[in-house]
């Protein structure tokens, strides 16, 4: 007769034949694994759906501050110094460049018409500061000096001339018009073909006394 263990006291039974508990395990260890795997599904969907829509379908943006490797910082901590943008300062010498040549091409016809129209010079005036400047005003005078109006007998206009001016003063002083500003004017003799351009610029000067105790 054999005998069963139960609670520590020998009783009389049948043999049972010995368990075989790996199965069990497989499965308890399958549905371990398969919880995880939801637990990171059901995490993802979530993180998924706090997403701005409006990003909804596009990649994550990356900053690019973050893509610095530790290697690419220099040893003394300090940050790498920026490139200039070459392209864009090469465009925008390009661009003044073709507002001066178009100057060129413009103020020849322009002459020609206000010396036909008795115009022997023209004095332009302009000023700037905190970002805003324009051309305060255009005069024109005859061989007396005295102030005379084109206007009807020329076809340009005293807008289209002030542009002119406009991209003569942008090539030359690009930024006339921030912080504290300029100011200035052009000279045109038309007799003698001479354009005269002065041009003055502001800036603010600080003083500076330091006092310690009395």
């Amino acid at each position: 007769m054999a005998f069963t263990r139960t609670s520590g006291t020998a009783r009389p039974g049948l043999q049972c034949a010995p368990r075989d508990i790996t199965p069990r395990l497989a499965v308890q260890t399958l549905r371990a694994r398969s919880a995880c795997s939801a637990s990171r599904a059901d995490a993802s969907l979530d993180c998924c759906a706090r997403r701005d829509p409006k990003f909804v379908g596009n990649p994550a943006q990356i900053s690019p501050e973050n893509l610095m490797a530790q290697s690419d910082i220099p040893a003394d901590g300090s940050l790498p110094t920026a490139v200039p943008n070459t392209t864009s300062s090469f465009s925008l010498q390009c661009y003044y460049r073709e507002k001066l040549e178009n100057v060129r091409q413009q103020l020849p016809e322009a002459a020609r018409q206000l010396k036909e129209a008795g115009v022997v010079s023209v004095e332009i005036y302009y000023d700037g500061c905190g970002d805003s400047g324009q051309i305060e005003s255009i005069h024109y005078f005859d061989a007396a000096y005295k102030a005379i109006d084109p206007t009807g007998r020329v076809t340009i206009t005293d807008d289209a001339l002030m542009d002119l001016f406009y991209d003569l003063l942008e090539a030359r002083h690009a930024g006339w018009e921030n912080n504290d500003g300029a100011f200035g004017q052009f000279v045109w003799n038309l007799v003698v073909d001479t354009l005269k351009h002065s041009h003055s610029e502001r800036y603010t000067e600080c003083d500076t006394t330091e006092h310690e105790g009395l």
